[in-house]
């Protein structure tokens, strides 16, 4: 489902004008919030979504094209077994990506693809112990945004952080 999402946005892209949502170049930052969903099927246990936050920073080349570093910091979410709480997972995420924006026929309204590489650090705490875990491996998301202005916009995002935990998220960049 997730693969026929990714093509789908792809081919609304490939028919976006040349007026591009990004089309100058500089610095922007950024503040967004949203739920890590986290999806444990198969192991018995069930996990709370988690209301989280992350800070992002990026560079536009122009012509649509960014460089991304976003980070978001401690999410915890309750792990249940049959309704009991039965421990606590923690992750913090690092990701790199590279952005394109697009806009539509000139409009203030802009779809986001991004895809990049993302490090992640799990911690599970339970009754009978705990576990530490870092990976990395690919990401990406999909989204749109309004333009404010040309320097302030606004973003809803759908990040796969892997098999399974995503982010959905809303957030404010501005750029300098």
């Amino acid at each position: 489902m997730k693969t026929k999402i990714a093509a789908i946005f792809c081919l609304a892209l490939s028919y976006a004008s040349t007026a591009l949502a990004d089309d100058t170049k500089g610095i922007y930052v950024g503040l967004k919030a949203g739920t890590l969903n986290i999806d444990l099927s198969g192991t018995g246990l069930d996990a709370d979504n988690a209301n989280t936050f992350g800070v992002i920073g990026g560079y536009a080349f122009g012509n649509g094209l960014s460089a991304e570093l976003e980070f978001i910091p401690t999410t915890e979410a309750d792990i249940m077994a049959n309704g009991f709480k039965v421990g606590q997972l923690e992750i913090d995420t690092i990701g790199f990506y590279a952005a394109y924006r697009a806009a539509l026929n000139n409009s203030p309204v802009f779809f986001k693809v991004k895809g990049g590489i993302l490090s992640e650090q799990v911690d599970i705490k339970g009754n009978k112990g705990s576990i530490s875990e870092t990976d990395s491996g690919l990401s990406f998301g999909l989204g749109m945004g309004y333009k404010l202005s040309n320097q302030v916009s606004l973003e809803l995002e759908y990040t796969l952080i892997e098999q399974d935990v995503d982010f959905i998220s809303g957030g404010l960049n501005v750029k300098f």
